[in-house]
């Protein structure tokens, strides 16, 4: 009788006060589709039960099991710096030999999240999940969480000075928020691996949404999407974790455009930029980085925050020069200033 009656709007309208075997059964019976469950995600592997002291950013890099060359470069630059901590997240590889080197992986440096999933295109919402869920029940006193790929680069010698010139700091524990680079009126793809069926997403729009090669949240909005158990599931996790999922929370979620600080893969310059590195302190995030130029645009990143620096004392140096004599008494409140 439950299966012959149920409908989508019933059913999702249940699924936030009930949960068991007959609502799960009619929603795959009846619609064809499966539901997430936090519960289907488990841990393999966990960093240091500490890993998140000490630190106010917490960076989860989304990597694949067999690119242990790409997270070893991440550790030897942008990853080991003061007050930054990353793990990374992987799935199951099947592969016997790969699942052995990240064992002695993890030994070594105790930052590999592993879940119970095979790590394959279509898992990637779990694996997403998964990162959600260990920093929700591990990083309760974290500020900030940077959530990145494997083939990305981050400055994360500016990104914290630009969430306080941007006034995170005083919103981070008011409201769940994303600050990324935005996409809005995307379509789904119709061809190559991420094509998506009108089964799987029947609408011609997605909602808008993060690019999961790098954004920043923070702990309000992860638990509201922890607590969302029981929603129609979709493989496509950049959309369905920063753009499905919070459009059905009850909690409004805000999104903060990041845009202008990316030099995403089809940027025309992106290769003399992997050539020449930096030349203004606001590019901050490049997509599709060779493992083998992380440690070459970190060095750059590097160079010019100690050129910022010291544009910075200079002007310190000289601000009777610089200042106008009306702004002297105010110049503490010039938050471009305090950096």
């Amino acid at each position: 009788l439950v299966l012959k009656t149920c409908t989508v709007d019933m059913l999702m309208k249940q699924a936030k006060i009930q949960h068991g075997i007959y609502l799960i059964i009619c929603m795959n019976v009846c619609f064809g589709f499966r539901l997430f469950d936090l519960k289907d995600v488990k841990f393999t592997k966990l960093p240091e039960k500490d890993f998140c002291k000490n630190t106010s950013i917490i960076t989860i890099v989304h990597s694949a099991p067999s690119h242990q060359e790409r997270r070893k470069q991440i550790r030897e630059t942008w990853g080991n710096t003061r007050n930054n901590k990353v793990a990374f997240l992987l799935g199951d590889s099947l592969d016997p030999y790969t699942e052995t080197d990240i064992e002695k992986e993890h030994q070594k440096y105790e930052d590999i999240i592993q879940g119970s999933f095979v790590d394959t295109y279509k898992n990637l919402s779990y694996k997403h999940l998964l990162g959600y869920k260990w920093t929700h029940s591990h990083c309760q006193d974290i500020q900030y969480i940077l959530k990145t790929d494997d083939d990305v680069f981050v400055d994360v010698f500016q990104l914290p000075k630009l969430l306080t010139e941007f006034g995170f700091d005083e919103i981070v524990e008011k409201h769940p928020f994303f600050m990324c680079h935005i996409n809005d009126g995307a379509t789904p793809r119709k061809f190559g691996k991420w094509l998506v069926t009108k089964e799987e997403y029947p609408y011609s729009y997605y909602p808008v949404f993060c690019s999961g090669g790098a954004y920043v949240t923070n702990l309000l909005l992860i638990e509201s999407i922890v607590q969302m158990n029981y929603k129609k599931f979709f493989w496509v996790d950049d959309v369905f974790l920063t753009g499905i999922l919070p459009n059905l929370s009850p909690v409004k979620i805000k999104y903060y455009q990041w845009n202008n600080y990316f030099l995403l893969n089809h940027a025309p310059y992106i290769n003399d930029v992997l050539e020449t590195g930096f030349n203004t302190p606001e590019l901050m995030v490049i997509y599709d980085v060779p493992f083998s130029k992380q440690g070459f645009l970190f060095e750059k990143s590097k160079k010019m925050q100690q050129q910022i620096k010291l544009i910075e004392e200079e002007f310190k140096n000289h601000r009777e020069t610089y200042l106008p004599r009306e702004l002297k008494l105010k110049d503490k409140n010039l938050r471009r200033y305090e950096l």
